[in-house]
């Protein structure tokens, strides 16, 4: 099952601090690196049978702490804790329109004390919610935000990349922006970069935008790295947008083939915006799709403060694995999940899971294998 095993100790023998291609090295000097293939050992849900296993739409799966996951369902606005065993032990949240309900549950995701965040896009706002899932309060975003990455920084800030439809006073205006929002007023306390043009007939190249994102609570850092470009990078920043560092790594750029590419996530929200200029012109227009692979899919961060890297070059599930020094020092691949559908990792300090995004039988959460490279909490 494992191809190697990276004993926990051997991370912290690194080279000098600073990213680049240079590898982690040994106590003699030699490249350290390690290959891991990580399998299921169970799964959540069920096609038919008890309701409170059966999902709709997986809009989130958040790994927490002592091995549980919970699983925000977007049909019945549920969000429901399970064991390590993948027994349910209490659920939270409802589909409605009252205090602690949301209309259309977009995603969750888990703050470092321990609260819960769920963004309603129908309903307009985020709800927050308490460790044991109590409700405690809500404050609204923009009228047509979609989150296409939504992490829990602090405990009252979450990083949010997103697209997002916005009026102004000459009309409507969309386009992408990523910034370090209040969870208690929605309101933008950092803005990393933002991207917004009129909505009209031309078609806007918005390619320049599309990111991939993560951040790493623990370390107070945010991982960038963009979707369009012709080399791997992915710049590190720090909790007041200073670039500390840039991870680059060898690698070859692929064109994107639509009837060949599987089993990766292509992390690019697909806009069509119907848009209207006055009572007798108007029109539909897309946005820009990107015509290469990107070098890197998805991020995120483990307990170690390792950052995982999803290779979005190739159709297998493997992620690259960089110390929290920003060296290469693995890859892990996994297995025994859907080869060619869309796997999405949900990964943080907590644990690890995966989904498939769109699947053709019935929704299920994978639990995987805790690596023990990894000190999950």
């Amino acid at each position: 099952m494992r191809m190697a095993t990276a004993a926990a100790a051997l991370f912290l023998v690194l080279a000098s601090c600073g990213g680049g291609e240079e590898s982690a090295v040994k106590e003699d000097g030699e490249p350290w690196h390690f290959v891991d293939t990580l399998l299921p050992i169970d799964s959540i849900g069920v096609e038919l049978g008890d309701s409170c296993y059966m999902f709709g739409h997986l809009s989130a799966v958040v790994p927490i702490s002592e091995g549980r996951v919970a699983v925000l369902d977007q049909i019945s606005g549920r969000a429901s804790i399970f064991s390590e065993e993948g027994v349910l032990l209490r659920q939270f949240a409802r589909h409605g329109e009252g205090p602690g309900e949301v209309l259309r549950a977009s995603d969750m995701t888990i703050l470092p004390g321990g609260d819960f965040l769920i963004h309603d896009s129908m309903g307009r706002k985020l709800v927050r919610y308490a460790a044991t899932g109590e409700y405690v309060e809500s404050c609204r975003t923009s009228d047509f935000i979609r989150f296409i990455s939504f992490s829990g920084f602090t405990d009252s800030s979450f990083v949010g990349y997103c697209f997002d439809v916005m009026q102004t006073d000459e009309g409507f205006s969309s386009g992408y922006s990523l910034a370090e929002y209040s969870t208690s007023t929605g309101e933008v306390l950092l803005s990393h970069f933002r991207d917004t043009r009129p909505i009209s007939g031309t078609e806007p190249d918005f390619s320049g935008a599309y990111k991939a994102v993560c951040v790493d609570p623990e370390r107070g850092l945010t991982y960038v790295s963009d979707m369009v470009t012709d080399e791997y990078s992915i710049r590190i920043y720090d909790g007041t947008g200073l670039l500390l560092n840039t991870i680059r790594k060898d690698d070859e750029a692929v064109p994107i083939d639509m009837e060949t590419d599987v089993g990766y996530h292509m992390p690019v929200f697909a806009v069509n915006i119907q848009y209207q200029d006055d009572e007798d012109a108007g029109g539909m227009v897309g946005y820009s799709r990107p015509r290469m692979r990107p070098f890197v899919a998805s991020m995120s961060v483990d307990g170690d403060g390792n950052l995982w890297a999803r290779r979005g070059t190739e159709n297998r599930h493997v992620w690259d694995v960089f110390s929290p020094e920003w060296h290469h020092i693995g890859e892990v691949l996994i297995v025994g999940v859907p080869e060619d559908e869309t796997m999405v990792l949900h990964l943080n300090r907590h644990g690890i899971a995966a989904s498939v995004f769109y699947p053709e039988d019935y929704p299920r959460v994978y639990l995987l294998e805790r690596p023990e490279w990894v000190g999950f909490e």
